[in-house]
């Protein structure tokens, strides 16, 4: 969560609210743009608003109750703007399957609901900043952050949000696009009113900008290589994926590649960290590893595939490129966990490796059955644009948005 965000900190002081200790960020990129503050070291919201006094506040998410706490304080006592920022791609069917992909195993889910309690009762014993601010508020208000606090208690994210969403809406959106935003709509309770009193930002995805070079990118005429856009699902225990099952996966892709001779090139995510070191070494010879996509990477690949993630809509938007979205999760959902790719008809669905066989046997064609319009209107509903210039938005928006 950011406090008086800059056009990358340049113009003005940027203020990062985001840990608890000092240990947790000593890698964290905000200590090149801005000040890293903490929440032990304000008595309560009211007391870090005063003392930090920001011009508006911006959320990436409001999940716990320092968060929650922070937010009664900028909306009921010190009258400070709030906006909300995307920090991932999210889609409007979204709320129907969420529990479900947040919950991983039954089990798991359980074991990591019973100690996110322990630590969160555990942090509220050891630092007031909820209680004390709570205790500044009015008896409705009182009242109102309790019934915030009781459910986030008891509940999944997205069980919390139904309950409470219309308790914390913000002033505001900086949204990637108006799919995205139309997720938030949903998730927030938001009043059929809301876009046209309150301001609402489409930048586009930021993180994309360096891959608008896709757009006329053309690959070599030979064929050699599958990219697979990995997932971060099995680190945290989501929609029952494990490690095991992870690598039963890659070695199930790399044996259907084989048969077409073609090689496995994975891009990871950022938690992939610790299952490639164990994948059969037989497998491994087959893989290859790029943390980098860039022309020289990409110059033998023809087909691109993931579950889920962002890294991939700048393919969808690349038509020199066939997309698969894979809906091979141990644990399914309905609407797929990628239907907000796949519904605009710029992927598609691979339910098991035997449906990549036609697209891998021609890997040498293209896209060119997909239309432009059909493409163009993906861009639009859910990049918003695919220009480079999504950085630049953001920016604006931060500095200049009207509230």
């Amino acid at each position: 969560m950011v406090l008086s965000v800059g056009p990358v900190c340049e113009r003005v002081d940027c203020y990062f609210l985001e840990n608890f200790n000092e240990q947790d960020v000593t890698t964290s990129v905000a200590h090149t743009l801005g000040t890293i503050i903490f929440w032990k070291n304000y008595s309560d919201g009211s007391d870090l608003l005063r003392k930090i006094r920001p011009d508006k506040i911006i959320f990436q998410l409001i999940d716990n109750y320092f968060h929650i706490a922070l937010f009664f304080a900028a909306r009921h006592l010190q009258k400070i703007p709030i906006w909300y920022m995307d920090h991932g791609i999210r889609y409007e069917h979204g709320m129907v399957n969420m529990d479900i992909i947040e919950s991983g195993s039954n089990l798991s889910f359980s074991r990591r609901i019973a100690g996110k309690k322990i630590r969160t009762y555990v942090a509220l014993l050891k630092n007031i900043f909820f209680r004390k601010t709570k205790n500044k508020l009015s008896p409705e208000l009182r009242h109102s952050i309790q019934k915030v606090f009781n459910s986030r208690s008891k509940n999944n994210f997205a069980v919390f949000m139904r309950e409470c969403g219309y308790l914390l809406q913000p002033d505001g959106f900086i949204a990637y696009s108006p799919e995205t935003f139309a997720f938030h709509k949903n998730f927030f309770n938001l009043p059929a009113t809301y876009e046209s009193t309150n301001t609402v930002h489409f930048v586009g995805i930021p993180s994309l900008d360096n891959l608008f070079w896709l757009n006329s990118y053309e690959p070599a005429s030979v064929i050699d290589s599958f990219l697979l856009i990995d997932q971060g699902l099995h680190e945290q225990s989501l929609m029952g994926w494990t490690e095991q099952k992870k690598i039963d996966f890659i070695i199930g892709l790399v044996d259907k590649l084989q048969k077409f001779n073609l090689k496995l090139k994975i891009k990871p995510h950022p938690w992939n960290d610790s299952y490639y070191r164990v994948i059969p070494p037989l497998i491994l010879k087959h893989i290859e590893i790029i943390n980098n996509l860039n022309p020289s990477s990409l110059d033998d690949v023809g087909i691109v595939g993931s579950f889920n993630s962002t890294l991939l809509l700048a393919f969808c938007a690349a038509p020199k490129f066939k997309v698969v979205c894979f809906e091979m999760n141990p644990e399914i959902v309905i609407p797929s966990f990628s239907y907000g790719i796949t519904k605009f008809g710029v992927a598609k669905e691979i339910k098991k490796f035997d449906e990549l066989d036609n697209l891998l046997t021609n890997t040498s064609e293209r896209n060119s059955d997909i239309k432009v319009e059909i493409i163009n209107k993906f861009i639009r509903l859910m990049l918003y644009k695919f220009d480079d210039l999504s950085s630049k938005r953001f920016t604006d928006a931060v500095i200049g948005g009207d509230m």
